[in-house]
Parts: C-alpha cells; sequence; structure tokens
C-alpha cells in the first residue's frame, strides 16, 4: 500500500544544525522523507505548553518556582498547545492540496517567564517567585 500524504511532527529549528541530538535527528528524519520525494507535509512546532510543569519545582509551602533552564526574565518562548497541534495536523490531512510539500511551523503563544508565571499565578492562585522575586515586582 502507498501513502498519499504522509504528516511527521518535526521542531522549529531542525534546519539550523544546532548540534542537539534531538533536533539533529528530526532533521535526518526530514531528509530522508524528502529523498524519495514522498507526499508530505513537515509540521514544525515549537515549545509544547504541556511541558511547562516539568519547569517548575513546588516548594515546601505549596508554592512553586518557575525554572525555565536559565532563561533570562526578558527571554520570549514561542509555546504551542498539544491540542493545537493535532487540530492544525486534521486540517492537513483535510486539505492536503494547501500543505502538500511544506514545511509548516507552529506556534500558539509568545510569552516571558515572567509573563507565565503571573498567568498561572493569576489561574491557580499560587504565588509564583520568578527570579526570587514575587510576580508583578
Amino acid at each position: 500500500m502507498e501513502a498519499s500524504h504522509l504528516v511527521y511532527l518535526s521542531a522549529d529549528g531542525v534546519e539550523h544544525g544546532s548540534g542537539i541530538a534531538h533536533f539533529e535527528s528530526k532533521w535526518q528524519v526530514e531528509q530522508h522523507i524528502r529523498a524519495p520525494g514522498l507526499p508530505a507535509t513537515i509540521l514544525r512546532p515549537v515549545f509544547f505548553m504541556s511541558n511547562l510543569p516539568f519547569l517548575t519545582m513546588t516548594q515546601l509551602d505549596g508554592s512553586y518556582e518557575l525554572s525555565l533552564l536559565g532563561i533570562y526574565a526578558a527571554t520570549v518562548l514561542r509555546m504551542v498547545s498539544t491540542d493545537d497541534i493535532g487540530a492544525f495536523a486534521a486540517l492537513v490531512f483535510d486539505q492536503p492540496g494547501c500543505f502538500l510539500g511544506k514545511e509548516v511551523g507552529r506556534a500558539g503563544d509568545e510569552l516571558t517567564p515572567v509573563q507565565i508565571a503571573a498567568t498561572t499565578e493569576c489561574i491557580t492562585g499560587k504565588t509564583d517567585p520568578f527570579c526570587g522575586a514575587s510576580v508583578g515586582r
């Protein structure tokens, strides 16, 4: 059976040669998809919003601290919901003529760690000390 349309989930920036194994392997897969000329669309999402809980540290008092691996307070983190990726993939399958042969980046929001912390604090009611200071200072 021959595939009529392959949709591959890669990652944003894989084409830049970062030297990071996770991204380099996705770039290699993209090259293998292109080699035989498969009818394909490559989706390149950014950081998954669902990974944010893995970047927090819960404190003994029940509050938490956002620890974005050394990202500075003013650095913008581009993020996307995995639900949005799924909905977009469904659209790609539904309208293949618009997307065949293309690489499509996906981002849903761009926020700094301080903005992420403020939003999370507003929703959960939990204080989020970012860089040792309470959000909003």
